[in-house]
């Protein structure tokens, strides 16, 4: 399995101003750089999974759909909780932010599928078992395990500390790697704790709900703080910690 996580053309290769990781260029977690990513990648996305609503997460799906579109019956599924997908139609596809597609889709070709997620109840798409679970954040926002059999991947999403993923992902001896939210530095913990999501402390102390050592890479680095960020994860000294650039492809 490769993952990549997806920056734009325009943007500085290292800094995570927006979440996209494409698997095996064929299925798209989060659309927060899609849609800017090279257009012929885009057009081999079938499957986009969205963790949650917030814009950094969503923010180009609209231009993506826009880029892929054609004529005809097959358009890209998107996959998501309910609340998120209640979030698309009330807000972004409205026939003002963006059209209204769904009502495209009823007068003419569709633009796009939506798929509801459930916590916890798994799912085929092409070769790929994917389970989501619920994590701890400021609206509904799913972690995806993928599994294609060979090897299993865990990213999780916005979160703060959280039981559930762990228990899961636990149980999959096939796991092999773990993309986890780094979103603040460790002096910012009151601002983290506010929104919801993890400082490199904090990371360190999920980790250790995991039963054994897996390649594990930090993500969702608040741009503004990044080079902080990096300093306090490599103090960490865990040799399965990486840290996640835009660009690079990861094989499992």
């Amino acid at each position: 399995m490769k993952i990549t996580f997806a920056g734009s053309q325009n943007q500085e290769s290292k800094r995570h101003y927006a979440a996209t990781y494409l698997i095996d260029e064929i299925l798209a977690v989060d659309a927060g750089t899609l849609g800017l990513i090279n257009l012929d990648t885009q057009k081999q996305i079938r499957h986009v999974l969205l963790s949650h609503a917030h814009a950094d997460h969503i923010a180009t799906l609209p231009i993506f759909l826009d880029n892929v579109y054609q004529s005809c019956e097959q358009c890209p599924q998107v996959h998501a909780h309910p609340d998120v997908l209640t979030a698309l139609r009330t807000h972004v596809f409205n026939g003002c932010l963006w059209p209204d597609i769904e009502k495209i889709a009823r007068e003419e070709s569709p633009v796009v599928q939506f798929h509801e997620l459930q916590d916890q109840q798994t799912f085929k798409i092409e070769q790929y078992e994917i389970t989501p679970v619920l994590l701890n954040h400021g609206v509904k926002t799913l972690g995806f395990l993928i599994d294609d059999g060979i090897s299993a991947l865990a990213i999780v999403s916005d979160t703060s500390p959280t039981e559930s993923i762990w228990n899961v992902v636990s149980k999959v001896e096939r796991l092999k790697a773990v993309i986890l939210e780094a979103s603040f530095p460790n002096s910012m913990d009151w601002l983290a704790n506010k929104s919801m999501h993890l400082t490199p402390a904090m990371l360190k102390l999920e980790l250790k709900k995991l039963p054994r050592n897996v390649t594990v890479i930090a993500t969702h680095l608040k741009p503004a703080y990044h080079d902080e960020i990096v300093e306090e994860l490599r103090q960490l000294h865990d040799p399965f910690l990486s840290i996640g650039e835009p660009g690079q492809v990861y094989e499992f």
